[in-house]
């Protein structure tokens, strides 16, 4: 099933979150059936091979699934016991579709692959052999004459118009394989020409997916569909690691070809961009000194960094012209401390003044650490006891409510309900760039630096923080990634954020190069994070940075944003001023996302607050997924779930649930978060 994100949400944050819960569906009369039920869960045999990338986008979907392993020697008999049954409508497939790493693993004994073939046959069920050779077997001729084995890196592959018709309907065409690593092949693959169709037998071939086999003008087949003895197969003949570029995007087609574009699970490409510590001035990076400011690192005599009018403008610009809405968490405090020594913020009102056209998001009134009180080394520690110090609930709330009241006097709209933060959980490390700016005294009445907590508590954890989220009403709460990270923090959703993998206190190519080349130096020069380990990254310039540093930080968003994740990426703001960092790499992210991806599959840009729904969406789904049915029968869909349960579900466009469009477009499909009301659910399929 789905890789658990957050615990099931209650009933009531649920129904906060936005309303999850749909009324009653309308149902259909009953009617007698004629044909067969298949139930809508897949079926996949592994041997740990790439059939593994079709497994992760079922997972990344939400799509039920039985994993299989081959080699286990307790895994079940493959027989028709497994396979079918008969139940009220009469006969039964418990899988619509299944996944094999080749056409036939040797794991499976003669009568168990009799057994799959037949039940395919008879239930018409599609197979995929993830990764096969090419011959005649497959439907294809060996490669040679013209044909070709070997690596696949750097080539690209075309969606056929029978796959722009169909599966891969949300791609434009071309498909460029990652180069990857040059110093080993990523992707291994077999390119040849298809065998003759043979009517009378009833054989065909049709390449899906095809390669221009080098040296020649001739099509190879990357994935092809090969009909024969009354059944459907896909054959992948490209192998290679799930997080290529290619997999990423060839996955959702696979899952939609062998489901026929009827299953539970849905995705949205999302890609949402937070900036952090607007309206703060922050120390820059020592390109000296190799060191970030604060501790013991001299300042370099730079100016701070901060925002400029001119940065908010080119946002604007910005954001018209690529349609994509960054996300801006103010912090008040850093512009009354600018306001002071300056005589005015001008920034403020470069803000005020693009109103809507601006995302603000509360990011605490002055740059604070949930997790502890932080100084200059580090997280402050009691004199006495030589505990941590935590900031108490009472100092939490007033952050949070003093920013919301900041930026209303200031006319600026900030959604009540959301908040990001840093620091939580805290263990000694503040996550912020140190700067002793704690402003609370200590006490132990919880209206200031809350009291050590008990020796058996997690160190890392601040318990004053759910009490303050809670009182404060946030519903969404964005952290910085973790694995301490917990899912809820009082009744608030975490949003665990991305970074985008950038320092926070470096501005320019310069910076940013110097910063990153330390970073990942094998040489231990102060505090390298590559340090005494082989295969670092080479160094960089700022000539360079473009070229070598941006593709790299590209390439982990967009692999996020193809894998349905809808946790957002974050940056800082000064990412956004003078050579504007994030804007670099946003920029590549988008050119190379909307050159595979048809006008029908846009990026979705979801607040804070929907990536909180989303999240409590996905985690109430996978608790409850087994306790939903849903299947086929004679054209329509059937569903049945516990009360307050959304099951995510997509199907062909033209499918109707009543008298409605069910759904909304997506991918060239209909899908939807949907319940199945009182009395069940019916969808009429379209075709």
């Amino acid at each position: 099933m789905v890789n658990r994100v957050v615990r099931r949400a209650s009933a009531a944050a649920v129904a906060l979150l936005g309303g999850v819960t749909v009324v009653a569906s309308p149902t259909a009369a009953a009617e007698p059936t004629t044909g067969v039920r298949v139930d809508l869960r897949v079926l996949v045999l592994t041997n740990n091979g790439i059939e593994l990338t079709v497994v992760e986008q079922l997972a990344h979907e939400g799509v039920p699934y039985t994993l299989v392993h081959l080699d286990d020697p307790a895994r079940p008999v493959i027989d028709d016991g497994f396979l079918r049954d008969t139940v009220d409508t009469g006969p039964r497939a418990r899988f619509q579709a299944v996944v094999l790493p080749d056409e036939a693993p040797v794991q499976l004994t003669g009568a168990e692959l009799d057994a799959l073939r037949t039940y395919e046959r008879d239930f018409d069920v599609r197979q995929v052999d993830a990764y096969t050779w090419s011959h005649p077997g497959v439907g294809l001729n060996h490669p040679v004459d013209p044909g070709y084995l070997g690596s696949l890196d750097g080539m690209t592959a075309r969606v056929t118009e029978a796959g722009l018709a169909g599966p891969f309907r949300y791609l434009r065409g071309p498909v460029p394989f990652d180069t990857g690593d040059p110093g080993r092949v990523e992707s291994f693959g077999h390119l040849s020409t298809p065998l003759p169709d043979d009517p009378a037998a009833g054989t065909s071939f049709t390449t899906l997916v095809g390669m221009t086999i080098p040296g020649t003008e001739v099509q190879g087949s990357v994935l092809g569909v090969y009909r024969h003895d009354g059944r459907e197969e896909l054959v992948g003949t490209a192998g290679g690691a799930s997080s290529l570029t290619q997999f990423r995007a060839l996955a959702p087609g696979i899952v939609d070809w062998m489901t026929r574009g009827v299953h539970l699970g849905l995705r949205r490409n999302t890609l949402a961009v937070q900036i952090d510590d607007v309206f703060l001035a922050e120390p820059r990076w020592n390109v000296a000194e190799d060191c970030h400011p604060g501790g013991g690192c001299p300042d370099g005599g730079a100016p701070p960094i901060r925002m400029r009018p001119e940065d908010v403008e080119h946002l604007l610009d910005w954001q018209r012209d690529r349609g994509l809405a960054l996300e801006l968490g103010i912090v008040g405090d850093g512009s009354e401390d600018h306001a002071g020594s300056a005589g005015a913020d001008p920034l403020l009102a470069s803000v005020r003044a693009a109103g809507s056209r601006l995302r603000l998001v509360n990011h605490l009134y002055r740059d604070a650490d949930l997790g502890c009180v932080r100084e200059t080394s580090g997280c402050r520690l009691d004199p006495v006891s030589g505990e941590v110090l935590r900031p108490g609930r009472a100092e939490i709330q007033r952050l949070i409510s003093r920013n919301r009241a900041w930026a209303l006097l200031n006319g600026l709209a900030l959604d009540p309900w959301e908040l990001v933060a840093e620091g939580y959980p805290g263990n000694g490390a503040p996550s912020g760039d140190g700067g002793d700016d704690s402003g609370s005294d200590s006490d132990s009445s919880g209206d200031g630096t809350a009291d050590a907590p008990p020796a058996t508590a997690p160190a890392e954890d601040n318990p004053a923080v759910a009490a303050a989220l809670d009182r404060t009403g946030i519903i969404g709460v964005g952290l910085d990634a973790g694995a301490d990270r917990p899912d809820r923090i009082g009744s608030a959703v975490v949003v665990q954020r991305h970074s985008l993998g950038l320092s926070p206190d470096v501005a320019t190519l310069a910076e940013a190069a110097d910063e990153l080349t330390w970073r990942n130096s094998p040489v231990d020069r102060g505090g390298g994070a590559c340090a005494g380990q082989a295969g670092c990254p080479p160094p960089v310039t700022a000539d360079t940075f473009d070229t070598v540093v941006v593709p790299r930080l590209a390439s982990a968003v967009l692999d996020r944003v193809m894998t349905n994740d809808p946790r957002p990426t974050h940056a800082h703001q000064a990412h956004l001023s003078e050579d504007r960092l994030a804007l670099r790499v946003l920029d590549t992210v988008l050119q190379r996302y909307r050159t595979l991806h048809a006008v029908n599959t846009p990026l979705v840009s979801r607040t804070l607050t929907g990536a909180a729904l989303e999240l409590s969406r996905r985690a109430r789904w996978e608790d409850d997924a087994g306790a939903v049915t849903a299947y086929t029968l004679d054209g329509r869909l059937y569903l049945d779930a516990p009360r307050y349960t959304a099951v995510p579900v997509t199907v062909p466009a033209g499918t109707t649930m009543g008298s409605d469009a069910f759904g909304s477009h997506y991918a060239g499909a209909q899908s939807a978060w949907t319940g199945a009301g009182t009395s069940g659910a019916v969808l009429r399929l379209g075709s």
